[in-house]
Parts: structure tokens; sequence; C-alpha cells
């Protein structure tokens, strides 16, 4: 239905008038024609216009539309979620003024209604007694008799239980109701489509809203209003009192007079404790007894049972909204029942969703926190997650579910001195912190473990956070510090003679020192890792010791023993259930039917290992799969799949800082834009990445580059250069490298070749295509066709002219 708009607001003298034909009769028989009812108990509409509600009011304004029902409306929300002031908007609103024609009623009502007085003063405006009835069902008769057919609005603000709520609802058919409230059950009993809930504010709402209040404060520029949004969760009475607050503080020209009062806010008790200025006109006047945020909350808080009080201080310790808890979790934390969950639920302080998880809005966790006083609930929630994880170490989605609160418990365990437990909790929590990519936090807290377990003394706790600080290290590209940390982590195991962890840091060690390309101390330390899960049977380890022997087995050519290694590993990380042993493995066997030229036996490992990294959210193997599926696309000449999962995968490891998959991933797009034959880009990729290889001291991504390089020049005719790159190469590369060895003496045969020494460049052919012919490498056919060529007596004119 279309509506017209006024042209200005409405005048007071208006509503001035309007009152002055309103006469009080002692005992009326019917009610007397009146013009305009506008409620002098309507609060002062606010300076400031309001921010982020415009759907929130059409959507309202929809509901209200509804004629010849007596519409019912209801606004639900949040203590201070600025459900009076939308009303209050709604009753300046000219559209509504201009379809309500016949005037608003207000009855402010909250904790303590007072019911009577309220009727009595729509009496008085509706020309009736303004005489108590003996009962509210006779007056509310009265009154709906009184508006008859006019076409009204009547708002029902803070509304505290249905019966406070009832004796209000006495419009006619054209008339209109909206009930706010900040408990749900009453907004569910009256709303006819269901209440609106109103959302909190976003980041660009909130520091609208801060701009509109202080703006000399918060210019285009400034963090600070969108760090005291996210303080605060985007309500915005909390907003509104910042903003005020800051307003009030900018009366001088010292900055840092500003800067302290930015910094104050920091502080829970601080922006709890605003409160709020009658000259503002920011706060409803109905409400003026509230003077902060803590009040509002307050108020709702009192009218909890000690039990249910109880629980929602408990529920503080969690992380508050947008993170959600479990209703095992709640129970578990709060030592409470679902029926408490349910009070707290209708008193409108704690939110359930759909998936039956619970959430705490910022500031009343901000304000429970403050009323904890026991440590009782921070007890129980380190003893919740680490008994979680403990029994859902391969659960990755349940971790997921319940990774903020661990990570609080973590944060708690660390504040409180809880050191046997944050040593648990971190070397149990971290291997799923390093599948999501999270290396600093992950990091943080093993540092902070590593320091309780060195206080408890406590052996295993060392030796296991040493592990886990050398694996980041590691995978951060931070090789000399990885290399050392699974030494000193060595070292300790044989002292203590923990053979256990010894087999671990010797696995770590092994594969650290193979990515460095020292293939026989990679092999010397697998092999007696090895032998210790042999003997002592640790099958969880035995996976990843095959596993690495079969990536080394397999860079000497030896394919048949490395198939062999990976098969035993996989049933073995089959029968274990673990789900990011056998993704690794599907990589394992990738890359070696790759390396032998079984393309298609290769790329279905690689699409099932894909759609396993990326079902157990394992970012560092999604970015391994990608750069080999990418390279196997290439290589097959398909550039537009090869190009979606290389730029995909360089985005992936620049988001979580992966320098030696960076590097790789340049020189790979290098290799590919040569392919292209478009060399200019070629070289810009190369560059870098050769530039990222010698950052962190990668021999074999180093030797890579110097081979792509070498390609590249002789592509483009520079063969000298080409030369000078492929010696470089071998140079660099360290012994034991087998694969990389053959590419560059092929590399060398063909620059000899062009050259024109053609001799040379078959000898040095030959003894590639017999390596190659050894290993089953897939470079063998390539190999073998250019000899081919080069034995032609056309091909040898050529090279002699």
């Amino acid at each position: 239905m279309k509506h017209q708009q006024l042209e200005g607001p409405l005048r007071p003298s208006q509503a001035s008038i309007s009152s002055r034909h309103l006469r009080v009769s002692a005992t009326p028989t019917r009610p007397l024609p009146a013009p305009v009812c506008i409620d002098a108990a309507i609060p002062q509409q606010p300076i400031h216009p309001l921010v982020g509600r415009a759907n929130d009011i059409e959507l309202l304004k929809q509901h209200l539309w509804e004629d010849g029902n007596a519409s019912l409306s209801a606004l639900n929300g949040l203590p201070g979620i600025g459900k009076t002031t939308l009303a209050i908007a709604l009753a300046y609103d000219e559209e509504v003024r201009d379809y309500f024609s016949d005037g608003i009623l207000w009855a402010g009502l909250g904790p303590h209604a007072n019911i009577p007085n309220t009727l009595s003063r729509w009496s008085r405006l509706l020309n009736l007694s303004p005489e108590e009835h003996s009962d509210y069902t006779s007056w509310t008769q009265e009154l709906r008799a009184a508006i008859g057919s006019r076409r009204m609005l009547i708002l029902i603000d803070d509304a505290w239980s249905i019966e406070d709520a009832l004796p209000f609802k006495i419009g006619g058919p054209h008339c209109a109701h909206l009930i706010t409230t900040r408990f749900p059950t009453v907004a569910s009993y009256f709303a006819v489509n269901g209440p609106l809930t109103l959302r909190e504010l976003n980041g660009e709402e909130s520091i609208t809203l801060l701009r509109n209040l202080a703006p000399d404060v918060f210019d285009s520029s400034s963090p600070k209003g969108l760090d005291l949004a996210q303080a605060v969760g985007g309500l915005p009475l909390a907003l509104t009192l910042m903003g005020n607050y800051l307003r009030n503080q900018d009366n001088t020209s010292d900055s840092q007079h500003i800067q302290d009062a930015l910094a104050s806010l920091s502080s829970t008790e601080q922006y709890l404790d605003l409160s709020t200025s009658h000259e503002t006109g920011t706060f409803p006047s109905d409400m003026s007894e509230l003077r902060s945020l803590h009040s509002v909350i307050a108020i709702t808080d009192h009218q909890l049972s000690s039990a249910a009080r109880a629980s929602l201080y408990a529920f503080s310790v969690f992380p508050s909204k947008p993170h959600s808890f479990s209703e095992e979790a709640a129970l578990a934390i709060a030592g409470c029942d679902t029926a408490t969950l349910d009070i707290l639920i209708d008193a409108g302080l704690l939110e359930c969703s759909t998936s039956e998880r619970y959430t705490l809005h910022q500031t009343i966790a901000s304000y429970a926190r403050a009323q904890l006083q026991e440590a009782t609930p921070c007890e129980r929630l380190i003893a919740y997650a680490l008994n979680y994880v403990e029994q859902h170490e391969k659960d990755y989605e349940l971790l997921e579910h319940e990774s903020a609160i661990i990570l609080s418990a973590l944060e708690t365990a660390y504040e409180r001195h809880y050191w046997s437990e944050l040593v648990k909790g971190a070397c149990a929590f971290a291997p799923f912190l390093l599948m999501r990519g999270s290396y600093t936090l992950a990091n943080t807290h093993l540092q902070r473990a590593h320091q309780a377990a060195t206080k408890l003394q406590d052996r295993d706790g060392i030796l296991n956070t040493l592990l886990q600080i050398g694996e980041i290290a590691y995978r951060l590209g931070e090789y000399n510090l990885a290399q050392e940390t699974y030494q000193r982590g060595i070292e300790l195991a044989r002292t203590w003679n923990n053979r256990r962890l010894l087999c671990a840091h010797l696995t770590g060690q092994g594969w650290l020192v193979w990515k460095r390309s020292d293939y026989s101390s990679a092999e010397s330390y697998l092999r007696e890792g090895l032998a210790i899960a042999q003997q002592d049977n640790y099958p969880e380890y035995l996976v990843e010791q095959l596993r690495v022997l079969g990536s080394i087995v397999a860079s000497g050519g030896d394919y048949s023993r490395s198939e062999s290694y990976l098969q035993e590993a996989l049933t073995l990380a089959r029968d274990q259930g673990d789900r990011e042993k056998v993704c690794r493995l599907y990589l394992n066997f990738g890359v070696t039917y790759a390396e032998q030229g079984r393309n298609e036996k290769a790329e279905s490992f690689l699409l099932e290992g894909l759609t396993l990294a990326r079902q157990i959210v394992h970012y560092e193997l999604t970015i391994i799969f990608l750069l080999n599926l990418g390279t196997l696309s290439y290589e097959q000449e398909s550039y537009e799949p090869a190009d979606t999962y290389l730029q995909e995968g360089l985005d992936l490891a620049r988001r979580f800082g992966l320098r030696e998959w960076i590097g790789i991933f340049l020189i790979n797009i290098g290799e590919m834009k040569t392919k292209q034959e478009d060399y200019e880009q070629a070289e810009l990729f190369l560059a870098e990445g050769l530039e990222a290889a010698h950052l962190i001291g990668s021999p074999r991504i180093i030797a890579s580059a110097l081979h792509l390089y070498g390609d590249l020049y002789l592509y483009t005719h520079r063969i000298e250069q080409a030369m000078d790159a492929y010696h470089q190469m071998l140079t660099t590369l360290p012994e034991g490298d087998r694969e990389m060895y053959i590419l560059g003496q092929y590399g060398l045969a063909r620059a000899t070749a062009a050259q024109g020494d053609i001799s040379e460049a078959l000898r040095l052919g030959d003894a590639c295509l017999e390596s190659l012919e050894m290993s089953g490498h897939r470079k063998e056919a390539e190999v073998r066709a250019w000899l081919n060529a080069l034995s032609t007596p056309s091909a040898s004119r050529a090279s002699n002219g």
C-alpha cells in the first residue's frame, strides 16, 4: 500500500492545540469528538538520527499498515539494543503520523509498571474520566469504545510481562499496537506474524554512530572506532554512552587527553559505568533512572533467582558473541540444568540459535564477568576443554565447533597459573591449530606451555612442546631454528631415555634435513626412528617414518621401494582412522606417480587428497595439493585449470605466511609461463621465487629455480646464461638428489648442443637417459626423443652450420 509523505514534521504547536480541545468530563457516557491525540508522554526525539535502522523501520511500518484487525507487532532484543529509541523514532515519523491520523498513545512500562497512571492519562486524552476503575477489564473496554473506529498507533514500551502489557491492548479495528520488550516470550505472545528481533549494529554502522556523536574524535582514518564497536558488540546504547563521553572529553586541545580517554574505554568497568546525560536527548525519559549500561543490565539480573544469576555469571568465562557454546558445555561449566538456560533465554540475557548453541553478548558477558567472584567456573572450563580435546583429538569438525572455548580455557589456564593443565591442553590442541594455519597462535600457547613444563620439570611436557615448536618453525621456513629445536629435543630425549619422544624428534629432524637436501643424514635419523617405532610399537610414529622414507627413496629414483613404504604407511593410517595422515599419504602417492609420468593415477590421488584436505580444513595440505595439481595440469598443457590451481594455492600460502610454499609456487608459475612462451612474466616469477628460496635457505628450491632459469635462457637463445644457470644449479645441489642432478645434466646437454658441440651433448644426454631408464622417471621419453632428434644428420648439419 502506498502512503503519502508529509511535507514536514508535525509542529509542537499542533500537538498543543490538540490537547487544549481535550476536556476531562466527570461522568461522560460517550466519547466526544476530538482532534489528533498525540500523547505528551512520548519521550523526546533523539537529537541525532538513527543509524542502521532504516530497514527495521520500513519492516515495522509494513506490519503496522495491516488494517482491519487491530494488528499486534512486537519488537524484541537485548537490553540497550535500541528498542525504545526505534519506537520513539516511529512515533515522530511523518509517514506514521500521517497514516495514524487520529493519534499516537504511549505506555512506558519497565519492571515496575504503573498501569493505573498510564490508563488514567489515556482516559484524559480521550475525554474520559481519569478515575481508576475497579478492574482493568472495564477500563479497557471503555477506552476501546472511546477509540472506536479511529486510526491510532498504540506504543507499549519495555513490557516485562504479558500481564503488564495486556491492559493496553485497547485499539479498535483500525488501530495498530507495537510492543517492545527484552523478553522473547512476551514478544512471541503478542506478535501476530512473529516478533522482529533487533540486531546489533555492524562495524560500519557503529563507526558512523560514534562519528555522529564525537566527530572531532573519530576521523575517517581512525581505527579506534572499530575497536570500540567490537568491544561492545555493536550495542547502540553502549556506543552512544561512549560517544557522548568522548565528546565531553574533547574540550581541550590536548590530544593526549583524548588518547587517555579512549584507552580508558578498553576497561570493562569504565564503559559499563558510563552514565547517560539528559541534555543529549539520546536516552528515553521514562528510563532516566537507568543511568548506565551496568544498571540497564542489572535491572534484569536482579529479577533472576540466585541459581539463574550464578549461571549467568559462570557463562562469562565463555568467549562472548559472535562465538557460541554448546548446551553440554553450558551445563558442565555452570553446574545447572536446562530449565535454568530457558530462564536466562526468557530474560533476554542468553541467546539460543537454531543449532542448539548459545551466545552471550559482549556487554552482558562483561557485566557478568565483573560480578563473578568464585574460581569454580574457570576451573570447570579448563577441565571441560582439556577433556574435550583429549576425547576428540581427530574429530576435527567437533574441535572446530568448540575451538573458541578451548582457546579461552588455555588463556584462563595461563592467567591463573594452572601449569599442568596448560601443558596438556596446549600440546593436545596445537596440531589442530596447525591444520588451520594458526601458526602464531599455536606458537604462543606452546611457548607458554614450554615455560610451564620447565617450571614443573615435566620432561614429557618439555619434549612435546619442543617437538611442536620445531614443527611450526619448519612450516614457516625458519629452518635453522627448527633444526636447533629438534636437535635439542633429541639430546634431551636421549638423556632422559624417553624413546617414544626420541622417535618423534628423530622423525621431525629427518624430514627437515631431507628438505635441506642432506639425504644421508635424513635417512640416518629416519632409520633410527623407524627401528625404535618398530621395536617399541609406536604405530602413530611408524606411519610418519614410513611416509618420509618413501619420499626419500623416491627422490633417489627407487619408486618401487617408495611405493612399498607408502602402501604400508597408508594401511596403518587407515587402521588408526587418522584422516590427516591418510591425506598426507595421498599426496605422496600422487607426487610419486607424477614423477613416473603415470598422470592418470597421480591425478586420481591428488584430487581425492584435495577433497579430504578441504573436508578436514587442513590449509597447508590444501596448498600442497593445489601446487601439484597445477603442475600436473600445465605439464599436460592444460593451462587454464593449472592457472586456477596455482593462483588459489599461492593466495593461501601468502595468507598464512608459508615462505617455503610461496617460493615453490612462484617458481612453478614461472615454469608455466615459460611453457606458454610468456618469457617476460616467467622471468619475473622465477626471480621472486629464487629470492624466496635464498631467504629460507633451501638448496633444493634454489636448484629448482636455477634449473628453470636455464630452461628459460635456452628458449630465449641466451646460451651462455643458460650454461651458467645449469652449472650453478649443479654446484648448489647437495649430493644424493638424483632426480635434480639428472635434470641439471640434461639441461647442460641441451645447452651444449645449442653451442654446436653435438658429440658432447650426446654423451651427456646418453648418461641422463641411462639413469632415467633405471628409475623409470617421467622425463625418460622426453630425453630419448631429444637424443633421437639430435642424432639425425639434419640436426648435426644444423648444429655445424
